[in-house]
């Protein structure tokens, strides 16, 4: 568990997801309806978290259910425009819901359940 402290103050890894967040949250935070228009319309280019969203999305509209939006616009109420803030504040709230989450260590009676392998040759089944 200590090896992951790190990653909590590194910018995001892998996917670039989490500006789209803040970007529906502003959107939804400023009145507007994220189901109808995107990052990029909705609060135009000069915003900072419109500069981090994948040009694959920026005129995407939320996809992400009542729920969901109703926490970014929280997060963007909170944060407003510092994006540092707001990555932190995301990540805070997936380090509590993932240690509320139930299941979220395998356990059997006897203890922890042993990690299996998959099989052999699952890696090589896919063609390159």
């Amino acid at each position: 568990m200590v090896w992951t402290l790190p990653f909590l103050v590194a910018a995001p890894l892998f996917s670039g997801d989490v500006w789209s967040y803040l970007a529906q949250g502003a959107i939804a935070a400023s009145g507007q309806d994220p189901y109808t228009i995107g990052p990029l319309p909705g609060l135009g280019a000069a915003h900072p978290a419109d500069q981090q969203v994948s040009h694959y999305w920026i005129e995407t509209p939320a996809p992400y259910g009542p729920a969901w939006l109703a926490l970014s616009r929280s997060v963007a109420a909170l944060t407003g425009e510092h994006l540092i803030a707001g990555v932190l504040l995301y990540r805070l709230i997936a380090i509590v819901a993932s240690s509320l989450s139930p299941g979220r260590f395998p356990t059997s009676p006897g203890g922890p359940a042993p990690i299996r392998p998959p099989p052999s040759g699952w890696a090589c089944s896919t063609r390159w």
